[in-house]
């Protein structure tokens, strides 16, 4: 992840488990969900782990979620502002690789996911859930490319072959063999019928990530439920209707 050429820099304050506050010096404020890098220490002890801004506390200080362990971090660290959100590798290149939140592979370590794009993260959603179950299907789960084409786990009965609809889909609901059955279902079915399935089933709420980039949520979702970030759609879009 790219550090920003104007460098702000600030210190660790406080480490409580993976909440890390940073105070920065010079009126410079980390906007909210920036990327920080925190360095520190030497060999064994050294510290590099990105914390995502997610709090302003005043006194030029921000409360933030790191997004590795924090062992062995200590007050007085440097942290930098980076300038940008969390981003991850897209493309070809990430196809069969199971990454972090990062964008750091997990499966081979020491197998660089080599794209040459990093898009920053367009959408996230804060959910309050209360006797409600979710599920996720999509094609980058149990998958595998061979000839430019891609085979995962979820297959269309219809063919024999794996789904080719959505990239992925994510459900909410009460009843959890429900939401298991039509998050799969909708991989073979399409955006246009799981939308319009998600419409009918007023206990269902969704979103649909399409091939395309394109994401669609659920009408229900949006009325239920606060968007915290619906900006820096790069180059994704959100369709809501």
């Amino acid at each position: 992840m790219p550090v920003a050429t104007d460098r702000k820099v600030g210190k660790v304050v406080q480490v409580i488990g993976p909440v890390v506050d940073i105070e920065f010096e010079g009126g410079h404020l980390p906007e909210i969900y920036h990327a920080i890098r925190v360095k520190g220490g030497t060999g064994a002890s050294a510290i590099d782990v990105i914390v995502e801004v997610e709090q302003h506390l005043g006194e030029n200080r921000v409360r933030t979620v790191a997004m590795k362990p924090t062992d062995g971090m200590q007050r007085g660290m440097e942290a930098v502002d980076t300038g940008e959100g969390i981003t991850m590798p897209v493309g070809p290149a990430t196809l069969g690789r199971v990454m972090n939140v990062l964008g750091e592979p997990v499966d081979f370590p020491d197998r660089p996911v080599k794209s040459k794009e990093r898009w920053a993260t367009c959408l996230k959603i804060l959910l309050q859930l209360e006797d409600m179950t979710f599920s996720t299907s999509g094609d980058y789960e149990r998958s595998l490319v061979k000839d430019g084409k891609r085979y995962h786990h979820i297959l269309d009965p219809r063919t024999g072959y794996p789904a080719e609809g959505p990239r992925g889909v994510t459900l909410i609901g009460d009843d959890l063999d429900l939401v298991n059955g039509f998050s799969a279902a909708i991989m073979a079915m399409g955006e246009a019928r799981g939308r319009a399935l998600l419409e009918q089933y007023l206990n269902l709420e969704g979103v649909i990530f399409n091939r395309d980039g394109t994401v669609w949520v659920s009408p229900a979702l949006v009325r239920n439920h606060k968007f915290e970030r619906l900006d820096e759609a790069k180059p994704a879009t959100v369709a809501r209707d």
